[in-house]
């Protein structure tokens, strides 16, 4: 005989589990609302999380608020570096492949002097690990651009065309 508190627990669970998608939903909402300060500070709330998939998001998350508060100081660019390179390097979930395109974007654009190449080599990366995702497919038109305007100008265009 199955104790009858069980579903009760299965639904409580459920609706925790809920709370912190609907947690880490407002803090995209937040961020799209331009409110990075916001973001941050739910984000943070659930970086403590026991699921662990939930900490991830939110450690993701972390990381693109500080790319979003302005101005990005240094020790702010740091910080959300790390927290892309230990979520590229430990999965291939979204936070993962998700990082992996944060990288690339640092690399082009918050660094004071921008490493194409690096970003190159971390969008070449994400599109060879996981093609069919979003993220991969975000990056297929960064890595076009910047092979096309960056990239091997040596090369004439028509075969940078045809290579990308």
């Amino acid at each position: 005989m199955k104790p009858r508190w069980i579903p009760f627990m299965v639904l409580g669970c459920g609706l925790m589990l809920s709370a912190r998608a609907a947690d880490l939903a407002a803090g995209w909402q937040a961020l799209a609302d331009y409110r990075p300060e916001q973001a941050l500070r739910i984000f943070d709330r659930e970086t403590a999380s026991a699921d662990a998939a939930v900490a991830r998001a939110a450690r993701f998350g972390r990381g693109v608020a500080l790319l979003a508060k302005q101005p990005v100081g240094a020790a702010q660019l740091e910080e959300a570096r790390g927290i892309f390179e230990e979520l590229a390097g430990s999965g291939g979930d979204d936070p993962a492949q998700g990082a992996r395109f944060f990288l690339a974007r640092i690399a082009q654009h918050h660094q004071p002097q921008a490493d194409e190449a690096l970003a190159a080599k971390h969008f070449r990366q994400l599109i060879a690990e996981h093609p069919d995702s979003g993220w991969a497919q975000a990056a297929l038109s960064r890595l076009a651009l910047l092979e096309l305007y960056v990239l091997n100008h040596a090369t004439p265009a028509a075969e940078r065309v045809t290579e990308t």
